[in-house]
Protein backbone atom coordinates (compact mmCIF):
# COMPACT_ATOMS: atom_id res chain seq x y z
CA UNK A 1 0.00 0.00 0.00
CA UNK A 2 1.35 3.41 -1.02
CA UNK A 3 2.54 5.78 1.71
CA UNK A 4 1.25 9.35 1.39
CA UNK A 5 2.52 11.51 4.23
CA UNK A 6 1.29 15.08 3.89
CA UNK A 7 2.98 18.25 5.10
CA UNK A 8 1.33 21.69 5.01
CA UNK A 9 3.29 24.95 4.90
CA UNK A 10 1.18 27.86 6.08
CA UNK A 11 -1.58 27.28 8.64
CA UNK A 12 -3.81 30.28 7.99
CA UNK A 13 -7.24 30.25 6.37
CA UNK A 14 -6.33 28.13 3.34
CA UNK A 15 -3.84 25.93 5.17
CA UNK A 16 -6.55 25.10 7.68
CA UNK A 17 -9.06 24.38 4.89
CA UNK A 18 -6.66 21.94 3.24
CA UNK A 19 -5.72 20.31 6.55
CA UNK A 20 -9.41 19.75 7.24
CA UNK A 21 -9.90 18.32 3.74
CA UNK A 22 -6.96 15.90 4.12
CA UNK A 23 -8.35 14.76 7.47
CA UNK A 24 -11.78 14.28 5.88
CA UNK A 25 -10.19 12.07 3.22
CA UNK A 26 -8.68 9.96 5.98
CA UNK A 27 -11.84 9.82 8.10
CA UNK A 28 -14.04 8.93 5.10
CA UNK A 29 -11.64 6.22 3.94
CA UNK A 30 -11.47 7.66 0.42
CA UNK A 31 -8.19 5.85 -0.32
CA UNK A 32 -8.65 2.91 2.06
CA UNK A 33 -6.88 -0.20 0.81
CA UNK A 34 -4.90 1.77 -1.78
CA UNK A 35 -2.91 4.29 0.22
CA UNK A 36 -2.04 5.12 3.80
CA UNK A 37 -2.70 8.87 3.92
CA UNK A 38 -1.51 10.81 6.98
CA UNK A 39 -1.29 14.48 7.90
CA UNK A 40 2.23 14.14 9.24
CA UNK A 41 3.63 17.66 9.51
CA UNK A 42 2.74 21.35 9.44
CA UNK A 43 4.81 24.52 9.37
CA UNK A 44 4.00 28.14 10.17
CA UNK A 45 6.09 31.10 11.25
CA UNK A 46 3.42 32.11 13.78
CA UNK A 47 4.00 30.03 16.90
CA UNK A 48 0.45 30.39 18.26
CA UNK A 49 -1.23 29.43 14.97
CA UNK A 50 1.15 26.51 14.54
CA UNK A 51 0.34 25.13 17.99
CA UNK A 52 -3.41 25.56 17.51
CA UNK A 53 -3.49 23.73 14.19
CA UNK A 54 -1.15 20.96 15.32
CA UNK A 55 -3.25 20.34 18.42
CA UNK A 56 -6.54 20.52 16.49
CA UNK A 57 -5.52 17.89 13.93
CA UNK A 58 -3.15 15.96 16.21
CA UNK A 59 -0.23 16.50 13.84
CA UNK A 60 2.95 14.89 15.23
CA UNK A 61 5.53 17.08 13.46
CA UNK A 62 5.44 20.87 13.71
CA UNK A 63 8.05 23.44 12.75
CA UNK A 64 8.43 27.15 12.12
CA UNK A 65 10.56 26.47 9.03
CA UNK A 66 8.71 25.27 5.93
CA UNK A 67 11.94 24.17 4.30
CA UNK A 68 12.26 21.44 6.93
CA UNK A 69 9.10 19.87 5.49
CA UNK A 70 10.50 20.12 1.96
CA UNK A 71 13.65 18.31 3.04
CA UNK A 72 12.08 15.70 5.36
CA UNK A 73 12.49 12.16 4.03
CA UNK A 74 9.21 10.99 5.57
CA UNK A 75 7.10 13.69 3.88
CA UNK A 76 5.77 12.71 0.44
CA UNK A 77 3.40 15.59 -0.36
CA UNK A 78 3.69 19.29 0.43
CA UNK A 79 0.85 21.82 0.41
CA UNK A 80 2.09 25.40 -0.05
CA UNK A 81 -0.46 27.75 1.53
CA UNK A 82 1.74 30.74 2.32
CA UNK A 83 1.35 34.35 1.18
CA UNK A 84 1.86 34.59 -2.58
CA UNK A 85 5.40 35.98 -2.35
CA UNK A 86 6.71 32.69 -0.95
CA UNK A 87 4.94 30.25 -3.29
CA UNK A 88 7.79 29.84 -5.75
CA UNK A 89 10.39 29.48 -3.00
CA UNK A 90 8.64 26.52 -1.37
CA UNK A 91 7.35 24.89 -4.57
CA UNK A 92 10.85 24.84 -6.04
CA UNK A 93 12.40 23.50 -2.83
CA UNK A 94 9.78 20.79 -2.41
CA UNK A 95 10.08 19.65 -6.04
CA UNK A 96 13.86 19.63 -5.76
CA UNK A 97 13.50 17.18 -2.87
CA UNK A 98 11.11 14.93 -4.79
CA UNK A 99 7.86 15.97 -3.12
CA UNK A 100 4.56 16.19 -4.92
CA UNK A 101 3.20 19.70 -4.48
CA UNK A 102 -0.14 21.40 -4.13
CA UNK A 103 0.16 25.19 -4.29
CA UNK A 104 -2.50 27.78 -3.66
CA UNK A 105 -3.36 30.45 -6.18
CA UNK A 106 -2.35 33.02 -7.28
CA UNK A 107 1.01 31.49 -8.08
CA UNK A 108 3.16 34.63 -8.36
CA UNK A 109 4.84 36.44 -11.22
CA UNK A 110 5.19 34.90 -14.68
CA UNK A 111 8.96 34.27 -14.19
CA UNK A 112 8.22 32.62 -10.84
CA UNK A 113 5.65 30.33 -12.45
CA UNK A 114 8.13 29.36 -15.16
CA UNK A 115 10.66 28.58 -12.41
CA UNK A 116 8.09 26.32 -10.72
CA UNK A 117 7.41 24.46 -13.97
CA UNK A 118 11.12 23.88 -14.51
CA UNK A 119 11.55 22.59 -10.94
CA UNK A 120 8.55 20.28 -11.27
CA UNK A 121 9.87 18.82 -14.52
CA UNK A 122 13.37 18.37 -13.11
CA UNK A 123 12.03 16.68 -9.99
CA UNK A 124 9.54 14.55 -11.97
CA UNK A 125 6.78 15.28 -9.45
CA UNK A 126 3.12 16.23 -9.62
CA UNK A 127 2.16 19.83 -8.99
CA UNK A 128 -1.46 20.95 -8.75
CA UNK A 129 -2.75 24.52 -8.43
CA UNK A 130 -5.63 25.59 -6.18
CA UNK A 131 -8.09 26.69 -8.86
CA UNK A 132 -10.85 25.41 -6.64
CA UNK A 133 -13.87 26.39 -8.74
CA UNK A 134 -12.92 23.56 -11.08
CA UNK A 135 -14.11 21.29 -8.28
CA UNK A 136 -17.31 23.18 -7.56
CA UNK A 137 -20.10 20.92 -8.89
CA UNK A 138 -22.13 23.91 -10.10
CA UNK A 139 -19.44 25.28 -12.43
CA UNK A 140 -18.62 21.77 -13.61
CA UNK A 141 -22.30 21.17 -14.39
CA UNK A 142 -22.67 24.49 -16.24
CA UNK A 143 -19.67 23.63 -18.41
CA UNK A 144 -21.17 20.25 -19.27
CA UNK A 145 -24.63 21.75 -19.85
CA UNK A 146 -23.28 24.34 -22.29
CA UNK A 147 -21.33 21.71 -24.21
CA UNK A 148 -24.13 19.13 -24.35
CA UNK A 149 -26.85 21.59 -25.35
CA UNK A 150 -24.79 23.61 -27.83
CA UNK A 151 -27.12 22.72 -30.69
CA UNK A 152 -30.27 23.52 -28.74
CA UNK A 153 -28.93 26.73 -27.16
CA UNK A 154 -27.43 28.05 -30.37
CA UNK A 155 -24.33 30.27 -30.60
CA UNK A 156 -23.15 31.95 -27.41
CA UNK A 157 -23.62 35.71 -27.62
CA UNK A 158 -22.76 37.24 -24.26
CA UNK A 159 -21.77 36.47 -20.69
CA UNK A 160 -22.01 38.62 -17.57
CA UNK A 161 -20.13 37.60 -14.43
CA UNK A 162 -19.90 39.41 -11.12
CA UNK A 163 -17.67 38.61 -8.13
CA UNK A 164 -17.89 40.73 -4.99
CA UNK A 165 -16.13 39.97 -1.72
CA UNK A 166 -15.68 41.69 1.60
CA UNK A 167 -12.12 42.96 2.15
CA UNK A 168 -10.07 39.76 2.65
CA UNK A 169 -7.40 41.42 4.79
CA UNK A 170 -9.26 42.69 7.84
CA UNK A 171 -7.86 40.11 10.24
CA UNK A 172 -11.37 39.32 11.46
CA UNK A 173 -14.28 36.99 10.72
CA UNK A 174 -13.89 34.79 7.66
CA UNK A 175 -10.66 36.59 6.72
CA UNK A 176 -8.39 36.31 9.76
CA UNK A 177 -5.17 37.33 7.98
CA UNK A 178 -3.96 40.77 6.90
CA UNK A 179 -1.18 40.01 4.39
CA UNK A 180 -3.39 40.49 1.30
CA UNK A 181 -3.23 44.25 1.97
CA UNK A 182 0.57 44.23 1.57
CA UNK A 183 1.69 44.57 -2.05
CA UNK A 184 5.09 43.07 -1.23
CA UNK A 185 3.39 39.85 -0.11
CA UNK A 186 0.26 39.75 -2.27
CA UNK A 187 1.49 41.53 -5.46
CA UNK A 188 -2.03 42.68 -6.49
CA UNK A 189 -5.64 42.82 -5.36
CA UNK A 190 -9.06 41.45 -6.30
CA UNK A 191 -8.40 40.66 -9.97
CA UNK A 192 -5.21 38.74 -9.20
CA UNK A 193 -6.08 37.24 -5.85
CA UNK A 194 -9.76 36.39 -6.27
CA UNK A 195 -10.91 36.69 -9.87
CA UNK A 196 -8.20 34.34 -11.11
CA UNK A 197 -10.96 31.81 -10.38
CA UNK A 198 -13.51 33.72 -12.43
CA UNK A 199 -11.30 34.11 -15.49
CA UNK A 200 -10.37 30.44 -15.29
CA UNK A 201 -14.04 29.46 -15.35
CA UNK A 202 -14.97 31.93 -18.08
CA UNK A 203 -12.35 30.38 -20.35
CA UNK A 204 -13.39 26.84 -19.48
CA UNK A 205 -17.08 27.52 -20.12
CA UNK A 206 -16.97 30.13 -22.89
CA UNK A 207 -13.71 29.31 -24.70
CA UNK A 208 -10.45 31.11 -25.37
CA UNK A 209 -10.21 34.90 -25.21
CA UNK A 210 -9.17 36.74 -28.37
CA UNK A 211 -8.86 40.25 -26.95
CA UNK A 212 -9.78 42.28 -23.89
CA UNK A 213 -10.01 45.74 -22.37
CA UNK A 214 -10.01 46.55 -18.67
CA UNK A 215 -10.39 49.23 -16.03
CA UNK A 216 -8.57 48.44 -12.78
CA UNK A 217 -8.95 50.85 -9.84
CA UNK A 218 -7.90 51.33 -6.22
CA UNK A 219 -10.47 53.02 -3.97
CA UNK A 220 -8.94 51.98 -0.67
CA UNK A 221 -5.78 53.10 1.13
CA UNK A 222 -3.79 50.03 0.04
CA UNK A 223 -1.40 51.15 -2.74
CA UNK A 224 -1.20 48.68 -5.61
CA UNK A 225 -3.96 46.47 -4.18
CA UNK A 226 -6.86 47.03 -6.57
CA UNK A 227 -10.35 46.67 -5.17
CA UNK A 228 -12.31 47.24 -8.37
CA UNK A 229 -11.89 45.78 -11.84
CA UNK A 230 -14.06 45.64 -14.93
CA UNK A 231 -12.90 43.43 -17.79
CA UNK A 232 -14.50 43.35 -21.26
CA UNK A 233 -13.80 40.12 -23.08
CA UNK A 234 -14.01 39.12 -26.74
CA UNK A 235 -14.01 35.34 -27.07
CA UNK A 236 -12.66 33.59 -30.12
CA UNK A 237 -16.06 31.95 -30.71
CA UNK A 238 -17.55 35.39 -31.40
CA UNK A 239 -19.19 35.94 -28.03
CA UNK A 240 -18.38 38.89 -25.79
CA UNK A 241 -18.67 39.32 -22.06
CA UNK A 242 -17.82 41.22 -18.93
CA UNK A 243 -16.32 40.44 -15.55
CA UNK A 244 -16.82 42.72 -12.56
CA UNK A 245 -14.55 42.07 -9.58
CA UNK A 246 -14.95 44.04 -6.35
CA UNK A 247 -13.56 44.11 -2.83
CA UNK A 248 -15.51 46.28 -0.41
CA UNK A 249 -16.57 46.74 3.20
CA UNK A 250 -20.00 45.10 2.94
CA UNK A 251 -20.07 41.77 4.74
CA UNK A 252 -20.78 39.57 1.72
CA UNK A 253 -18.96 37.09 -0.51
CA UNK A 254 -21.00 36.55 -3.67
CA UNK A 255 -20.79 35.48 -7.29
CA UNK A 256 -23.37 35.49 -10.08
CA UNK A 257 -23.26 34.57 -13.75
CA UNK A 258 -25.55 34.92 -16.76
CA UNK A 259 -24.85 33.31 -20.12
CA UNK A 260 -26.83 34.36 -23.20
CA UNK A 261 -27.19 32.29 -26.36
CA UNK A 262 -29.23 32.81 -29.52
CA UNK A 263 -31.99 30.58 -28.15
CA UNK A 264 -31.37 30.37 -24.42
CA UNK A 265 -30.21 31.94 -21.18
CA UNK A 266 -28.41 30.24 -18.26
CA UNK A 267 -28.27 31.82 -14.81
CA UNK A 268 -26.11 30.60 -11.94
CA UNK A 269 -25.79 31.84 -8.38
CA UNK A 270 -22.99 29.86 -6.69
CA UNK A 271 -23.06 29.08 -2.98
CA UNK A 272 -20.25 29.99 -0.58
CA UNK A 273 -18.57 26.57 -0.63
CA UNK A 274 -20.37 25.00 -3.56
CA UNK A 275 -23.63 24.29 -5.44
CA UNK A 276 -26.01 27.28 -5.15
CA UNK A 277 -28.74 27.59 -7.79
CA UNK A 278 -28.93 27.02 -11.54
CA UNK A 279 -31.72 27.46 -14.04
CA UNK A 280 -32.02 27.94 -17.77
CA UNK A 281 -34.66 28.77 -20.36
CA UNK A 282 -34.81 27.79 -24.03
CA UNK A 283 -37.06 29.74 -26.41
CA UNK A 284 -40.66 29.64 -25.12
CA UNK A 285 -40.21 26.45 -23.12
CA UNK A 286 -40.75 26.52 -19.34
CA UNK A 287 -37.86 27.60 -17.16
CA UNK A 288 -35.75 24.61 -16.07
CA UNK A 289 -34.34 24.61 -12.55
CA UNK A 290 -31.61 22.06 -11.91
CA UNK A 291 -31.69 20.78 -8.33
CA UNK A 292 -28.64 20.64 -6.09
CA UNK A 293 -28.99 16.89 -5.68
CA UNK A 294 -28.93 16.35 -9.44
CA UNK A 295 -25.86 18.56 -9.83
CA UNK A 296 -24.01 16.86 -6.99
CA UNK A 297 -24.84 13.34 -8.16
CA UNK A 298 -23.78 14.05 -11.73
CA UNK A 299 -20.49 15.57 -10.56
CA UNK A 300 -19.56 12.77 -8.17
CA UNK A 301 -20.67 10.04 -10.57
CA UNK A 302 -18.50 11.45 -13.36
CA UNK A 303 -15.46 13.08 -11.77
CA UNK A 304 -15.00 10.43 -9.06
CA UNK A 305 -16.60 7.45 -10.76
CA UNK A 306 -15.83 4.23 -8.90
CA UNK A 307 -14.52 6.05 -5.81
CA UNK A 308 -16.00 6.34 -2.33
CA UNK A 309 -16.35 10.12 -2.22
CA UNK A 310 -19.16 11.51 -0.05
CA UNK A 311 -21.05 14.74 -0.83
CA UNK A 312 -19.03 17.64 0.52
CA UNK A 313 -17.54 20.95 -0.67
CA UNK A 314 -15.16 22.07 -3.44
CA UNK A 315 -12.02 22.15 -1.29
CA UNK A 316 -12.56 18.55 -0.27
CA UNK A 317 -13.08 17.47 -3.87
CA UNK A 318 -9.96 19.38 -4.88
CA UNK A 319 -7.93 17.48 -2.29
CA UNK A 320 -9.37 14.14 -3.41
CA UNK A 321 -8.44 14.90 -7.03
CA UNK A 322 -4.88 15.87 -6.09
CA UNK A 323 -4.23 12.92 -3.79
CA UNK A 324 -5.73 10.57 -6.39
CA UNK A 325 -3.10 11.76 -8.88
CA UNK A 326 -0.40 11.05 -6.29
CA UNK A 327 -1.76 7.63 -5.36
CA UNK A 328 -2.31 6.52 -8.97
CA UNK A 329 0.79 8.18 -10.41
CA UNK A 330 -1.27 10.12 -12.96
CA UNK A 331 -0.93 13.78 -14.00
CA UNK A 332 -2.77 16.25 -11.74
CA UNK A 333 -6.01 17.61 -13.19
CA UNK A 334 -5.03 21.26 -12.64
CA UNK A 335 -1.36 21.64 -13.68
CA UNK A 336 0.84 24.71 -13.46
CA UNK A 337 0.41 25.40 -17.16
CA UNK A 338 -3.33 25.96 -16.73
CA UNK A 339 -2.71 28.55 -14.04
CA UNK A 340 0.02 30.18 -16.13
CA UNK A 341 -2.49 30.77 -18.92
CA UNK A 342 -4.87 32.53 -16.51
CA UNK A 343 -2.03 34.59 -15.05
CA UNK A 344 -1.16 35.74 -18.57
CA UNK A 345 -4.77 36.85 -19.03
CA UNK A 346 -4.59 38.82 -15.79
CA UNK A 347 -1.35 40.48 -16.86
CA UNK A 348 -3.09 41.45 -20.11
CA UNK A 349 -5.86 43.05 -18.03
CA UNK A 350 -3.33 45.21 -16.17
CA UNK A 351 -1.66 46.13 -19.46
CA UNK A 352 -5.00 47.08 -21.00
CA UNK A 353 -5.99 49.21 -18.01
CA UNK A 354 -2.67 51.01 -17.73
CA UNK A 355 -2.42 51.67 -21.45
CA UNK A 356 -6.14 52.35 -21.93
CA UNK A 357 -6.15 50.03 -24.91
CA UNK A 358 -7.44 46.75 -26.25
CA UNK A 359 -4.96 43.90 -25.82
CA UNK A 360 -4.90 40.90 -28.15
CA UNK A 361 -4.28 37.52 -26.56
Amino acid sequence: MKRVNVGIIGCGLMGNMHAMSVMNCIDEGVFAGRADVKLLAIADSDEKTLAQRADLYEVPVRTADGHELCEAEDVDVVYVCTPTKFHAEFVVDAARHGKHVFVEKPLGTIPQIEEMIAARDAGKVNCQVGLVLRYDPLYWYVGRLVAEKAGEFGPMQNVIFRDDQTYPYTGTGTHPSTWRADKDLAYHGTLFEHSIHDLDQLVRICGDVGSLAASVRCFNDKPGIEDSATVLLNFKNGASGSLTSVWYAADRDSRRGELYFKNAVVELVPGMLGIGSLHYKVLSEPDVKVGQGEIQAAFLGTVFKGMKVPPSHAYFYETVAFLRSVVHGTPPPTPLEDALAVHELIEACYEASQGKKVVSI
